[in-house]
């Protein structure tokens, strides 16, 4: 019988890992009424020795949500959406205003201020890693310089 839970306890923590990205800083800018997107800011810190590949997000409540970055092309600024974004081993990569960012479509319904919103983000090696961010007001987005400093 020891045996047997031995063996059992052993294929449990085989399977139990630690995830290899954090998540940090989660933030879901609510949907202005009448606008068919909105945007998603956070902070992948890849804590493995292996580079993590980024290959797409579901969050809650939101029917699509996609990859994009701003880039300065002839001296405009242009958008565009990236079928991946690879996250080197042991650094970090910012998704904030003017930059990288997460494009949000398709709101089951209103989203609050006061929700808070579960997003799986999922990576090219299989691994899957949850985090819950904030829904925040554009109003407050637009008066918080904080993170500009």
């Amino acid at each position: 019988m020891k045996l047997i839970t031995l063996v059992c306890s052993l294929l449990f923590v085989s399977h139990v890992h630690a995830n290899s990205v954090d998540i940090t800083d989660l933030k879901l800018r609510e949907f202005i009424p009448g606008a068919s997107s909105s945007v998603a800011y956070f902070t992948l810190s890849n804590t493995s020795k292996e580079t993590r590949t980024l290959v797409g997000v579901n969050v809650e409540g939101i029917g699509r949500a996609e990859l994009h970055q701003h880039q300065l092309i002839d001296g405009m600024m242009k958008m565009s959406q990236l079928p991946s974004l690879e996250i080197p081993a042991g650094q970090s990569v910012t998704f904030e205003p003017g930059g990288l960012h997460l494009m949000l479509f398709e709101p089951d319904a209103h989203q609050n201020t006061s929700d808070k919103k579960t997003a799986v983000f999922i990576f090219k090696n299989g691994e899957q890693i949850s985090s819950q961010g904030q829904v925040i007001s554009l109003m407050r987005e637009t008066h918080d310089h904080s993170h500009h400093h």
